[in-house]
């Protein structure tokens, strides 16, 4: 490791793949670090001051300086680290596609499987994009922490997400997963199995639900591409960012509508919180979503699959 060492600090959560990813690159690397593990729940005061905008982990400290974004914190660790072992290629092209394939697998390829393995084999003929040498490198980082955990999802709600059809794709996998440190930094199989359990909490934005637009100033109109028809826009969708007109007696009056489990509280959100948060034990929803038949308790296919796409709930809505 070279002069530009300093202290290192990661906040993250043990079972979430993007943290795994930034640790296998600080390991990589040889770089010391210490760990923070950040409850999603009641996060602190001083990891929202890290990380205002997405409120999410991972988030890397160096010497004081936080970088958020598992991408952008494994660019910032080969460009401040630039000694070997290198994460990607010096070649800028080779880096570039590389780059391209991560963004994709990140963005589509846990639908698009097919496509990723014949552009991978395209773009990378006769070689494994997925090694540098002996060791890991950028796209098997990215993908490890991510697709080597498929038997623990398989396990824990009885779907196969990495099928035999494939084979390319899961060979690639299994080939990362009996790499020595990749397979050291992995969350272990068992507890990941018992983390993948629905979820017992409902969020509830007040600002979906029955809270008017009354403040004029707060709202424009624009006309959609067909000229026909105006709607009205936020211009900021934090869901509280005025005071809410609910009350606890409705969370009541939903529970017996929506035949909602006495046991699963209900609440409104907290200060600057978005009803797309993912990767936590709240759910976010609309109450429309609710009139349209979503139900609690979710089940374990629901919540599992949500989880590994990396979806809240709301992000798979009509209007979402």
């Amino acid at each position: 490791m070279e002069e530009k060492k300093g202290e290192v600090v990661l906040f993250k959560t043990w079972a979430n793949a993007f943290c795994t990813r930034v640790e296998l690159a600080l390991k990589l690397k040889g770089i010391p670090y210490e760990y923070v593990e950040e409850d999603l729940t009641n996060k602190s005061e001083l990891f929202l001051s890290l990380n205002p905008v997405h409120k999410k982990v991972p988030v890397l400290v160096h010497n004081g300086k936080s970088i958020a974004e598992s991408l952008i914190i494994l660019e910032y660790i080969e460009e401040c680290w630039n000694t070997t072992p290198k994460l990607l290629p010096e070649d800028p092209y080779e880096r570039a596609k590389l780059r391209f394939w991560a963004n994709y697998y990140d963005q589509k390829t846990r639908c698009l499987k097919k496509v990723f393995e014949e552009g991978v084999e395209k773009d990378f003929p006769g070689q494994s994009p997925f090694f540098n040498g002996e060791i890991v490198g950028y796209l098997a980082v990215i993908i490890g922490s991510l697709a080597c955990n498929y038997q623990a999802v398989d396990e824990a709600i009885g779907v196969v997400l990495i099928s035999e059809k494939n084979q390319k794709f899961l060979s690639w996998v299994n080939s990362l997963k009996n790499y020595r440190l990749l397979e050291e930094t992995l969350p272990p199989h068992d507890k990941l199995v018992a983390r993948a359990l629905p979820s017992t909490l409902l969020t509830l934005p007040s600002i979906y639900l029955v809270q008017p637009l009354a403040t004029p100033s707060l709202l424009s109109s624009s006309t959609s591409p067909n000229g026909l028809r105006e709607f009205i826009m936020l211009p900021l969708w934090i869901v509280n960012d005025f005071v809410s007109s609910i009350k606890p007696t409705h969370f009541e009056t939903l529970k017996e509508k929506y035949q909602i489990p006495v046991h699963i509280p209900i609440r409104l959100p907290y200060k600057s919180e978005k009803c797309y948060y993912r990767g936590v034990d709240d759910v976010g929803v609309y109450e429309q979503m609710l009139k349209a038949g979503l139900r609690f308790p979710l089940s374990v296919l629901h919540c599992c699959l949500l989880q590994y796409l990396e979806l809240a709930i709301t992000q798979i809505s009509p209007n979402a």
